[in-house]
């Protein structure tokens, strides 16, 4: 009995997939950036960026408690303004939560 549970245990930790790189997160962070956050946000590398809110540079500097720059990703109406015109990203399941990690580690490298 022991030795199916070891083995079931084993092939299922053997198959999972390895952790993505650090570049590998950043590369899906900027596509998700591109995807969710250029039809307001200007920021380097875009060429149809939107003027609706603020340009995505300097990030890092701006918000370095990574996780007030998480909760308004996640649910700008609670943590900006209630009438802010930035729709809640994780709150409506527009994105997951490890999504808007890597869109972070990407914002990170502006």
């Amino acid at each position: 009995m022991f030795a199916i549970v070891f083995c079931s245990l084993y092939s299922l930790l053997s198959s999972a997939a390895p952790p993505a790189s650090p570049e590998a997160e950043i590369k899906e962070g900027q596509r998700l950036t591109l995807q969710f956050c250029q039809t307001c946000h200007a920021y380097q590398g875009t060429e149809q960026a939107g003027t609706v809110g603020p340009p995505l540079m300097g990030m890092k500097a701006r918000f370095p408690d990574r996780k007030k720059l998480y909760e308004i990703i996640y649910d700008p109406q609670v943590a900006l303004k209630a009438d802010t015109m930035m729709p809640p990203f994780g709150r409506n399941h527009l994105m997951e939560k490890d999504d808007i990690e890597k869109v972070i580690q990407f914002l990170y490298t502006l």
